[in-house]
């Protein structure tokens, strides 16, 4: 759970290099610069981890659109 935490983190702070405001987009570059080699290494693992459970799932997967019951 808590990899997929960081793993959300970091995915907002690349998309924040991106942003409207300079200062913010700057920020985050400087950020992204201390981040350790390894993570982004161990993010592309998480999310083919993910990938490959959510394929393992197959058929069986249905989500629910609606709140009501099934």
């Amino acid at each position: 759970a808590l990899r997929s935490v960081l793993s959300h983190a970091l995915c907002h702070l690349i998309s924040s290099m991106d942003d409207k405001l300079p200062q913010v987009a700057q920020r985050a570059t400087i950020y992204l610069g201390t981040v350790h080699d390894k993570v982004p290494r161990n993010l592309k693992k998480e999310f083919l981890n993910l990938l490959d459970s959510i394929m393992l799932l197959g058929t069986n997967f249905t989500p629910r659109l609606s709140g009501g019951p099934v």
